[in-house]
């Protein structure tokens, strides 16, 4: 009778430690469940987009996504991580309104993007001089047809007013071939760079500005014509 007794206690505690171990696995099966679940859906949304995905992708490399996220990079739109600034910034409006911690990032943020894009120049002299070039030919036409000449001064004012007006302000794309040439010949491009830099960062963000409020914040270096005598 003893040994049945004993035999009928172990069965209670053997059912008890598989019940309690059940419990425990169901306990922390929802825990992880609670915990991680909201991890791998904040997860998917960071490889919706497609600076988020390549991210992911550098911190976990798998050959076969490799050239998926690398072609998606070529098809982005320059804007998107300034776009994605501009989510960010109107989430955290609605979530934190009152928030001053929010609304000074907001206000650095719109800041910076608003004094990058008044550093983008409208290059408002280069189409002058183009204009400007193109009216003195085909002044230059009606002179030929007419059997007229020009003076040397009319001639020598409409050059010095080409020349100033280009030498305004230098195309974005001369100053990548200006670093070609420079680091070709090994010379120093710090500032070649920096400068490139900050007119890159200034074009996206005038353009974002445009796109979003119609505003361009660039500054207007309006250039009136000059009209020589002749």
């Amino acid at each position: 009778m003893a040994d049945n007794a004993d035999k009928a206690k172990q069965g209670d505690t053997v059912k008890g430690f598989v019940a309690g171990a059940a419990c425990t696995a169901v306990i922390a099966s929802a825990l992880w469940w609670w915990q991680a679940y909201p991890m791998q859906q904040q997860l998917t949304q960071v490889r919706d987009t497609t600076q988020g995905a390549a991210t992911v992708w550098l911190a976990s490399p798998v050959l076969k996504e490799y050239e998926q996220y690398l072609q998606q990079l070529l098809n982005a739109p320059p804007l998107q991580p300034l776009e994605t600034g501009m989510q960010m910034m109107r989430t955290a409006d609605t979530l934190w309104p009152e928030s001053l911690q929010q609304q000074e990032a907001s206000r650095m943020w719109s800041n910076t993007l608003r004094n990058r894009a008044q550093a983008s120049p409208q290059m408002k002299g280069w189409q002058q001089a183009r204009q400007n070039l193109r009216d003195f030919a085909d002044l230059m036409m009606k002179k030929e047809t007419e059997k007229q000449g020009f003076t040397l001064s009319y001639i020598k004012t409409v050059t010095w007013q080409a020349e100033r007006l280009l030498n305004q302000e230098t195309p974005l794309e001369y100053l990548l071939t200006q670093y070609q040439e420079t680091r070709t010949q090994k010379q120093d491009t710090q500032a070649l760079e920096k400068e490139s830099n900050e007119r890159l960062d200034g074009l996206l963000s005038r353009w974002l500005l445009l796109k979003n409020t119609g505003q361009d914040m660039a500054t207007d270096n309006r250039t009136e014509p000059v009209h020589p005598t002749h």
